[in-house]
């Protein structure tokens, strides 16, 4: 195996080409988005995911990334604080669960990877179709504006998420847990006391259930629990009350203030699936794309990162990756 075509720069796919590239693999990683400057959800590291960036030799550039350490769990009942776990922060140490910039952390793993000469990424660039001989995939076909280009390869990983184009055009099912609900993101500023911790507050009353936290650019990431497909049932809703009626006084005090401020909502539709079949010749599913997951505790861009550890120990061992060349400075 001497060339590897990634498909998605999410965190699956951008790990997995750093980590090829590392082993000394030629390795393209092809992006649909022109740039990290979007609008990404996985925030939270968890710590089985910084565990994975640690073996990848990641875990001292955290630093570099506009982050928050969790420190605590609340639970409120009809606007009452019922319950609160705190991290074991000491037990766990630079495993603490944090939230992270995942734009940052993209760009931070394909700027490792363009370290190493056998390294190309393409962003901007959308996988039409499957190259094929006989019945291997040899590679995909993509477009840019005005241009469009097969890139061939040894092997092709579709981490290209939970709507997997790839999975599709390779003709794997996934099959789907029924699941109950989807959630609604909104953003809006925190205000000054829950910026002093990372507090993930779960809010519940019979009516509503949401939650809150500070995030890496200081404002409150709210997810809204919604029944499965009752989301358009809520046009109109006024938000700001909803959240307000949920909260402690001040708290929603503060939220009506911000009114102004609040962007959202964005739609997540949660899928929860498992692809029982990963592989045909030639081309491997991974992260979302193999195993779509709820939001639960962040679990998505976690698994992706251990994914693409075990992917790479995987392709080393049956494609003879060696370590690569002393990378550019």
């Amino acid at each position: 195996m001497s060339h590897v075509v990634v498909v998605g720069a999410g965190p699956a796919g951008a790990a997995t080409a750093f980590l090829l590239a590392r082993r000394g693999i030629q390795v393209t990683l092809l992006d649909q988005e022109p740039t990290f400057d979007r609008v990404f959800r996985g925030e939270g590291l968890m710590p089985c995911g910084l565990d994975a960036l640690h073996q990848m030799g990641l875990g001292d550039s955290l630093e570099q990334i506009p982050s928050r350490v969790l420190t605590a769990w609340d639970f409120l009942v009809d606007r009452q604080r019922q319950m609160r776990v705190l991290e074991p922060q000491a037990q766990l140490a630079e495993l603490t669960p944090r939230i992270v910039a995942q734009p940052a952390l993209l760009k931070l793993m394909v700027e490792q990877a363009k370290r190493y000469p056998n390294f190309a990424f393409f962003p901007g660039w959308q996988v039409r179709d499957l190259l094929r001989k006989d019945d291997t995939v040899c590679g995909v076909r993509a477009t840019h504006p005005h241009e469009v280009r097969d890139f061939p390869a040894d092997i092709v990983i579709a981490a290209d998420g939970r709507y997997s184009r790839l999975r599709k055009l390779a003709a794997l099912s996934l099959n789907q847990a029924q699941t109950q609900f989807d959630v609604l993101w909104f953003k809006l500023p925190a205000p000054a006391e829950l910026l002093q911790e990372t507090a993930f507050t779960a809010c519940l009353q019979w009516e509503r259930q949401f939650a809150f936290y500070p995030s890496w650019d200081e404002r409150l990431q709210i997810g809204w629990i919604v029944e499965k497909g009752q989301a358009k049932t809520l046009q109109g809703q006024d938000w700001i009350e909803a959240f307000a009626q949920a909260v402690p006084p001040s708290l929603a005090e503060h939220f009506r203030q911000q009114r102004e401020q609040l962007e959202g909502p964005i739609f997540l539709d949660v899928i929860v699936g498992l692809c029982p079949q990963w592989i045909i010749p030639g081309l491997l599913l991974i992260g979302d794309a193999a195993h779509p997951m709820a939001p639960n505790r962040a679990q998505g861009i976690n698994m992706a990162l251990r994914d693409a550890i075990v992917i790479t120990e995987w392709l080393s061992q049956i494609g003879g990756g060696r370590q690569a060349r002393e990378p550019k400075r």
